[in-house]
């Protein structure tokens, strides 16, 4: 059925526009994006008559903050008496009187048509059940007219025959006018969602900006409207390649907008300021001290303590994640600076439609020679993975967030880094070696008490088993801990002797070996450690 037009659509707003007012081209030209709203700027250049002038700017966002409203005139000679903001429903409705006449007549065929098929179908069902009744009482006599006698098999065979050929033509008949039914069905459904889109009027809620602009004599004007609208927010995504000894690094920005307004051919600035926050001073409280008798007996408790770095030159930033362990999805936190405020502009224009979906806009990117091992820290993951230490060369700072690696052309999966200033070693870990096996075994070899002095010695043994299932010779890096005291009464000793040689032991703990495996070969690490208590230590559970 064609569908014909006799009326253009009325367009009304309520409440209505000043009619009076100019149109006054404003195309947005800058965005800075925060951690939860943007920051809109628009420029307007028109050429202005002498006097007062009454314009308005159209299709704006209409969950604009009002008091965030401001213009001025950066060029020309003229000044913005006013400016606010002004919000409307946007009705658009078409009047079809022959359309809605012939869409009605369809759906009053389409109903007629419907029951007709719902009476034949009723009607053959009916035939049909009848049929298998006799079918059904036919079957039932035969055995008793054999058992007197009565043997007519080539009569019963033709009879029934016949009247199974015309059960399976009244349920087949039965099928198919199912299906008509169905078909008919979507089609009135189908007709009664036209008949509703034609009554329905399409609303739309929408907002534009009235200014008033004085102008002293005739000239060209630039003008400056800025505002602030929610629904709109980003967050630092990375990217890392290693190819070789070679890492590219690639900024990213994922950008979500749904304000109600598309943002065509602007330059986007992403800034971390957090204004939500305020600057309201802290609250403060007492601190009171009470003073204790001394305890006679002393409690001790074993607590794991992180120790996370981003920089691998100690700074103060840190990483999330162990190196090699991989996330199973894309965590976006919020945005860390470092405590200063970046404010990161994208290389090129840009297009973002509102529709709330995610764009990846790229920021910088830099290569850098990264130092790649294989490291060994069987106590968090069994499994040898590839690290890759490496230096910020761009000028700017890599901001916490997910990474994305890749390696040898594709990607392998997830990880975090926290804030890495420019100039700043940091590493990376891009997942397991598979040809490189662990098993890592710790139990408790010892526990006595000296009988002299009342202590208790504890001896703890470690050992990993390596295997190297390679061609190729290995170099790896591993790394065991012992636990370090902070009290006189209580001392961890590493047993030399009994302790695989060839490593290094730090402050925090850390026991590391450079272990050089050949093909094909497995090799056993040992380490044993002491844990020696005073008589008035207790330990907690």
């Amino acid at each position: 059925m064609t569908m014909t037009h006799e009326s253009k659509p009325l367009i009304e707003y309520y409440p209505a526009r000043d009619s009076q007012r100019e149109p006054l081209g404003a195309p947005i030209d800058e965005i800075t994006v925060l951690e939860d709203r943007a920051q809109v700027r628009r420029i307007a250049r028109p050429r202005l008559q002498e006097g007062h002038h009454k314009l308005f700017i159209e299709d704006v966002s209409p969950i604009i903050q009002d008091v965030s409203l401001r213009a001025r005139v950066t060029d020309g000679r003229g000044e913005v008496a006013d400016i606010k903001i002004q919000r409307a429903m946007k009705s658009k409705k078409a009047y079809h009187p022959k359309e809605i006449r012939e869409l009605e007549e369809e759906i009053e065929a389409t109903q007629r048509q419907w029951q007709k098929l719902t009476d034949d179908q009723a009607r053959i069902t009916r035939r049909a059940e009848k049929l298998k009744t006799i079918i059904t009482l036919s079957t039932q006599e035969i055995p008793e007219d054999v058992a007197w006698g009565d043997d007519r098999s080539e009569e019963w065979s033709d009879s029934l025959e016949k009247l199974f050929e015309t059960h399976r033509k009244l349920v087949e008949q039965v099928c198919t006018l199912q299906g008509e039914l169905t078909q008919t069905r979507e089609h009135y459904d189908l007709l009664q969602q036209k008949r509703a889109l034609i009554d329905r009027p399409d609303q739309k809620f929408v907002a534009w900006i009235e200014l008033d602009v004085i102008v002293n004599s005739e000239s060209s004007l630039t003008i400056e409207i800025d505002y602030v609208t929610p629904n709109a927010m980003w967050r630092p995504v990375h990217n890392a390649r290693l190819d070789g000894d070679v890492l590219t690094f690639t900024s990213k920005a994922a950008l979500w907008q749904n304000t109600g307004e598309d943002w065509n051919d602007v330059q986007l600035i992403f800034s971390t300021a957090q204004s939500s926050l305020g600057t309201e001073p802290p609250l403060l409280h007492d601190d009171v001290l009470n003073a204790q008798r001394k305890q006679e007996e002393t409690t001790v408790e074993m607590r794991e303590v992180a120790i996370q770095q981003a920089s691998v030159d100690g700074g103060s930033s840190a990483q999330s994640t162990p190196p090699g362990a991989q996330n199973t999805g894309v965590d976006l936190q919020g945005v860390d600076d470092g405590g200063d405020i970046q404010n990161l502009r994208a290389p090129q224009r840009v297009d973002i439609p509102s529709d709330g979906e995610a764009n990846f806009i790229d920021i910088f990117e830099f290569k850098a020679l990264s130092e790649v091992e294989r490291l060994l820290v069987a106590e968090l993951t069994p499994y040898v993975v590839l690290r890759a230490v490496q230096r910020n060369t761009s000028k700017l700072p890599v901001l916490a967030g997910p990474v994305e690696l890749l390696l040898q052309g594709g990607p392998i999966g997830w990880t975090k880094t926290l804030f890495v200033a420019p100039g700043e070693r940091f590493e990376l870990g891009f997942g397991p070696d598979e040809s490189l096996r662990a098993v890592r075994d710790s139990h408790l070899k010892s526990q006595d008490i000296d009988p002299h002095d009342k202590w208790t010695h504890k001896t703890t043994m470690i050992q990993l088993f390596l295997s190297n299932l390679s061609t190729t010779d290995q170099q790896i890096v591993v790394k065991e801990r012992v636990p370090v005291s902070e009290i006189e009464k209580v001392k961890v000793f590493l047993l030399k002797n009994k302790t695989t040689e060839g490593y290094v032991l730090d402050d925090d703990g850390i026991v590391v070996w450079n272990i050089n495996l050949p093909a094909h070969t497995q090799q056993t690490i040992s380490m044993e450690w002491r844990l020696s208590m005073a008589p008035d230590v207790q330990t907690s559970a």
